[in-house]
């Protein structure tokens, strides 16, 4: 066979330039194991004790709300705050027309004196009897008479004062005045107009502080803190006034504390289709929205 010199140079080339390959990665293989290696940050492992919370969205009412109604009716004489304004428990609000109201109590007072006057006036006739009846001038019956003529005179006077501390009463009311601390809404009722006693709404008064936030929890939520409540791993808030937080939607985070007040469910009857009657509404076995298959 006729071998060929340009077969022996190319074969050359060839190792040549797999030992130039081979140079380049052992080069490199020793440049990536002078790296040194990546920092790690570390930590102890602390462990605590949390509390669990839920979130849930609620809204703000007020905790007194009152719709305030004159007692006695008349024509609305003066508005004497301005809507919207804070207002302080007792401070007049609304004045109606009182002239009526004090005659009233002027002739109540006069009723009440001419009252008075006729029972100073038994009581004397009663210790005369009483006299001419030692001495025999008088019958018994007429002494009886005169006892019970004294005695009817006193209870008109007792009369006659409960129907002038009613007219009293009633000129007070006139002045129509805030029951409670708070905000004053609109007057629905302006100067002019005529006021009916215990219906007609003059505004709404709202306190201010403090304030009940009600909101409604999912079924899970309700049987996981009734297992809570069971086991002893948190009261029921039927019994203790579990701590609450409470943020606006402007605010971060809850800043506001507060407590549960009041605990309620809504029950839905739900009778299986060959059981017309409802099953129990155990707390413990069944959810706001229904009753369990564990309910009997």
């Amino acid at each position: 066979m006729t071998r060929h010199p340009l077969t022996h140079a190319a074969r050359a080339a060839t190792f040549a330039l797999t030992l130039a390959v081979l140079a380049a990665c052992g080069s490199q293989a020793q440049e990536h194991g002078s790296i040194p290696a990546a920092q790690v940050s570390v930590a102890p492992v602390l462990a605590k004790k949390v509390a669990h919370w839920d979130e849930f969205t609620g809204r703000v009412a007020a905790v007194e709300t009152v719709e305030l109604r004159p007692r006695v009716g008349g024509y609305i004489e003066r508005v004497n705050y301005e809507e919207g304004q804070e207002v302080k428990k007792g401070q007049v609000l609304f004045v109606i027309d009182a002239r009526t109201y004090r005659a009233e109590l002027d002739r109540a007072e006069a009723e009440l004196s001419r009252a008075r006057s006729r029972a100073a006036l038994s009581e004397s006739e009663l210790a005369r009897a009483r006299k001419l009846a030692d001495a025999r001038a008088i019958s018994t019956e007429e002494l009886e008479q005169r006892r019970a003529a004294t005695s009817q005179a006193v209870s008109d006077v007792r009369a006659a004062e409960a129907q002038a501390a009613v007219a009293r009463l009633n000129l007070e009311f006139t002045q129509v005045r805030a029951p409670i601390d708070g905000l004053a809404g609109r007057a629905m009722v302006t100067t002019g107009n005529l006021a009916s006693p215990d219906a007609t709404v003059l505004t709404t008064v709202v306190s201010l502080n403090p304030v009940h936030v009600y909101f409604e929890g999912d079924e899970q939520t309700y049987l996981r803190y009734n297992e809570m409540a069971r086991d002893g791993g948190r009261p029921s808030s039927r019994d203790a006034r579990n701590p609450v937080r409470v943020g606006l939607a402007s605010e971060e985070g809850y800043p506001h504390a507060g407590v549960v007040d009041l605990w309620t469910t809504r029950w839905i009857r739900a009778p299986a289709p060959s059981a017309p009657a409802p099953c129990s509404t155990t707390p413990t076995a069944c959810s706001p929205r229904g009753c369990s298959p564990a309910c009997s």
